[in-house]
């Protein structure tokens, strides 16, 4: 006989033996009897949540143990695990109507609760010591420190941090909390450097080549200006006229000017020629240097 039968006997019987046993430990008034039937209804149609405040209607009432089980069916069957624990530990305690038997509701009670410790949901925490460990519940992805639903049963939980793992197993009973910790003792693994995005040894040559290149150029220009500038003062020196005099020493004087600001640039670049190539040569030493146009940063790597 299904449980939906046998809860129908259990209201008929009841219905039935109502006229008779006001002398009994319960008996149904007229309006429990129609919320009951109406309550079978909503029961036989799925409408669970309707039936279960039918059923609720008929305990305020007054209370009896074929309603309690009836109510915990009904919430069971809409999700309500909770509230239907409940009612199946009330109905064996509820005034009793004479048939069926106190016994047999107690038994049914007992019945539909072991139904519900197979499928009801337990929760289930795991506390992390380390802030960034990541969690897996059989496959799935896990939160650190939170308590969440699980279906009853064991369960393999693994932390996993730092390329490090543990495994551990949980066993969850319906309605119950169950908790697991992990924690990681050993020294995490140091991470690799990045390495820089620096310019390669072979670019710290070109530059150092192109400063050589350019210091020689200004130091050349400068030479060249140096003739110039002796020729321009003895030609001053040789003059008559005092207007070409004049003129030739101003030449003399832009000359002279010129020749050592090209002296001095040509000198910079020979010593950031020099610095570079000391650069290049430290790259074997183990010691990564970065060069922009705008900056010089340095890496020492172990």
């Amino acid at each position: 006989m299904t449980w939906i039968h046998l809860t129908v006997v259990f209201c008929a019987v009841l219905l039935a033996a109502a006229p008779a046993m006001a002398q009994e430990t319960a008996t149904a008034t007229r309006a429990q009897r129609k919320l009951l039937l109406e309550g079978l209804d909503a029961h036989a149609a799925e409408k669970f949540e309707e039936a279960a405040e039918l059923f609720r209607a008929a305990n305020r009432e007054g209370e009896l143990n074929i309603v309690w089980l009836n109510l915990g069916r009904a919430l069971q069957k809409s999700g309500d695990c909770e509230g239907a624990k409940e009612a199946y530990e009330r109905a064996p305690d509820a005034p009793a109507v004479p048939k069926p038997s106190a016994e047999l509701v107690r038994e049914t009670a007992q019945k539909y609760r072991a139904e519900l410790n197979a499928s009801c949901p337990g929760r289930l925490r795991v506390v992390c010591a380390q802030p960034d460990i990541t969690l897996e519940v059989d496959g799935q992805p896990w939160a650190c420190d939170e308590s969440g639903e699980i279906a009853p049963g064991t369960h393999t939980v693994v932390a996993t941090w730092r390329g490090q793992d543990k495994r551990g197993t949980a066993n969850v009973q319906a309605f119950e909390s169950a908790a697991l910790s992990f924690g990681f003792t050993q020294a995490p693994v140091r991470p690799e450097r990045a390495q820089p995005a620096a310019e390669s040894s072979s670019n710290l040559t070109t530059y150092a080549w192109v400063a050589t290149g350019l210091s020689v150029a200004l130091i050349g220009t400068g030479a060249v200006l140096a003739v110039q500038r002796v020729d321009t003062i003895d030609r001053a020196n040789s003059t008559r006229v005092e207007s070409e005099y004049r003129s030739l020493r101003d030449d003399y004087d832009s000359q002279s000017a010129l020749m050592w600001t090209t002296f001095g640039l040509g000198l910079a670049a020979g010593t950031a020629a020099g610095f570079l190539f000391y650069l290049d040569g430290q790259e074997e030493a183990g010691v990564g240097w970065l060069i922009g146009p705008t900056s010089v940063a340095v890496e020492v790597r172990f």
